[in-house]
């Protein structure tokens, strides 16, 4: 059985779900990157609520994704001072060299139909965007 689940069993035989592979972003680089390790430490930084990676198109390589993060705050912040906070988290905690080119502060994400959050609406919105900028 194939679940495309990412986890592991600890010591005692607990099953711990922590991501999926369909969501891995892969990079110019090679370097695979998992949206879930990313969310949760943008999430740990006081002022942010929820942080969603997405991959967005890469303007510098045709045809590939760099990860981008949306993210809803429950306390004001500046964009400098967030993008500050999450580059040294990120820095402290990510073995490779991951920087997020674009944050995108949001009041709400979008839901599907169960509540869930829209990752395909995040990620057309993201190819929208970089049209406009070209």
């Amino acid at each position: 059985l194939h679940s495309c689940d990412l986890g592991f069993i600890d010591e005692d035989g607990h099953l711990f779900i922590q991501g999926r592979t369909k969501r891995m972003i892969m990079l110019f680089s090679g370097d695979k990157i998992y949206p879930k390790d990313i969310e949760d430490l943008i999430e740990s930084i006081d002022e942010v609520d929820r942080a969603v990676v997405v991959p967005e198109p890469d303007p510098e390589h045709e045809n590939n994704v760099i990860p981008c993060v949306f993210v809803v705050l429950n306390k004001a912040i500046s964009n400098n001072e967030l993008k500050l906070k999450i580059d040294k988290i990120l820095g402290e905690n990510i073995v490779s060299n991951i920087k997020l080119q674009n944050i995108y502060i949001r009041e709400y994400l979008p839901q599907t139909a169960i509540g869930k959050v829209d990752l395909q609406t995040l990620e057309e919105e993201t190819k929208k965007m970089l049209k406009k900028r070209n």
